[in-house]
């Protein structure tokens, strides 16, 4: 007698779901890195945003013949920061928050605080992150990157 074998072709039920089961798994890692890393990315921008202000901030105190910041208490919109910086004389353009009301300036003749919120408790060149204050012009946040003059 002749056994004949029957070739099945195809998967199992038990290998569809294992096999799933890994691609969720996975897909969920690259997903909350993916997620994170765009948090790292948004937190350096609004960092690199403040120290390119700060150095047009330098540069116009040092053209003034008073030797003055900006007395303003508003980043952008009329009678603000950015009337004064005055795009492209002291910064070829004012920075654009990723979201809105994440910056924030406070300044006086002899004196200028700029604040960013974050959504790390760190900054992403490793500093430390303090509570935004009434000086920041009171972003609502905990964690927030403070830039001032020396």
């Amino acid at each position: 007698m002749e056994l004949i074998y029957k070739r099945h072709s195809g998967f199992t039920l038990i290998e569809l779901l294992v096999a799933i089961t890994i691609l969720a798994i996975v897909s969920s890692i690259g997903l909350t890195t993916y997620s994170n890393a765009q948090i790292v990315a948004r937190d350096a921008k609004r960092q690199q945003d403040l120290k390119a202000v700060a150095t047009a901030l330098v540069v116009y105190y040092q053209s003034q013949a008073t030797h003055a910041y900006p007395a303003r208490t508003t980043w952008s919109g009329p009678n603000s920061l950015e009337t004064d910086l005055n795009p492209p004389n002291y910064i070829n353009q004012m920075p654009v928050p990723p979201t809105a009301g994440d910056y924030s300036y406070n300044g006086s003749a002899i004196t200028y605080s700029l604040c960013a919120k974050l959504e790390n408790k760190t900054a992403p060149d490793g500093s430390g992150v303090e509570s935004c204050n009434t000086n920041c012009g009171g972003l609502s946040t905990n964690k927030c990157f403070h830039l001032a003059n020396p």
